[in-house]
């Protein structure tokens, strides 16, 4: 436990000029220690005030302030020559006016500290933005990249065809194809297509054509080979949506002819039903047709056959349509 000394009057005296003493070499030591240290520059209150103004323009603009200035309202008794002075001359008096300096170093560490975080968080979204420019100017050369392969694949598959066409005499093909009395009339009119309006569009209806009518001709024979001639239509409905299917959005001048034809073709070989072309008429008819989706009353093209008995015309089935 530490021991506090006591003094007496005589020890006291004595050792008060000991004290003394020490306390004036102290103070010696403090005065050459702080003559030898560089002296700090000291900010002045105006120089605050200086500096807050131009954190506060920079981050508000001077357009704000100069409309402040210019508000006779706020301005009420100020001198005559306010619209000379200017806006950050006029910001600064305000301060000095409404603020002390205590109240201007809080607000100039406000806003120093305001203002490095709006700096780095503008930088980190700077550097974000940064970041997807180039991811979209990546997407935007892989996508002309995609569309250069695309227009070659294109221009590729063009040429491809052109030379198919070339090597093609469709007339002999068609000739070979339909050979029999009762194909005669499709026969014809896809010769009279090949022969008086070739191009590729004509080419692709021929080739789609010939593609659906394969399986039609194929499927007749089983169709009315059957004892049921219901379960006949059945075969054969599916095989001309077939064929209706490949020559979907193809034209040719001769294609309600051609379905027309398809249709007289199929008829032939049943005793109880005829088969009609969707496309007979270019407008819709309740009795006959079932329109898919919505639309007008013109038919755009058809999806199947319709059926109607021979005995009294009726309906037996309805020919899907796309209507206009």
């Amino acid at each position: 436990m530490a021991r506090i000394k006591k003094y007496s009057s005589e020890d006291t005296n004595d050792e008060i000029p000991d004290l003394q003493n020490k306390i004036s070499i102290k103070k010696s030591e403090e005065t050459v220690v702080l003559q030898n240290q560089p002296a700090e520059r000291t900010i002045t209150a105006s120089e605050n005030r200086t500096n807050v103004v131009e954190i506060i323009i920079e981050l508000f603009g001077i357009q704000v302030f100069e409309n402040l200035q210019n508000n006779k309202d706020i301005n009420i008794g100020t001198d005559d020559n306010l619209n000379n002075e200017s806006s950050k001359s006029w910001l600064e008096k305000r301060i000095n006016t409404y603020f002390t300096d205590e109240d201007i170093i809080l607000i100039e560490n406000n806003l120093n500290n305001n203002f490095l975080n709006f700096k780095t968080e503008n930088e980190i979204l700077l550097q974000k933005i940064s970041e997807k420019e180039k991811f979209a100017d990546q997407l935007k050369s892989d996508i002309k990249t995609i569309e250069t392969e695309t227009d070659n694949l294109f221009n590729e598959n063009k040429n491809l065809k052109i030379e198919l066409a070339s090597k093609i005499e469709f007339s002999k093909v068609i000739e070979s194809i339909f050979r029999t009395d009762p194909e005669k009339t499709i026969k014809t009119l896809l010769i009279e297509a090949a022969n008086d309006y070739g191009s590729e569009e004509t080419d692709d209806f021929i080739l789609s054509f010939i593609s659906g009518w394969m399986r039609v001709s194929v499927t007749v024979p089983l169709a009315y080979g059957n004892p049921d001639e219901e379960d006949g239509i059945e075969l054969l409905d599916d095989a001309l949506r077939f064929l209706l299917e490949q020559v979907r959005n193809k034209s040719v001048p001769q294609r309600r002819a051609l379905l027309d034809a398809v249709a007289r073709f199929v008829s032939s070989k049943f005793k109880e039903f005829d088969f009609v072309s969707p496309e007979e008429s270019s407008q819709i008819d309740i009795n006959l047709h079932s329109v898919q989706g919505t639309g007008g009353s013109k038919i755009k093209q058809g999806i199947s056959y319709a059926v109607v008995r021979k005995q009294n015309r009726r309906t037996f089935k309805f020919a899907d349509v796309e209507s206009i």
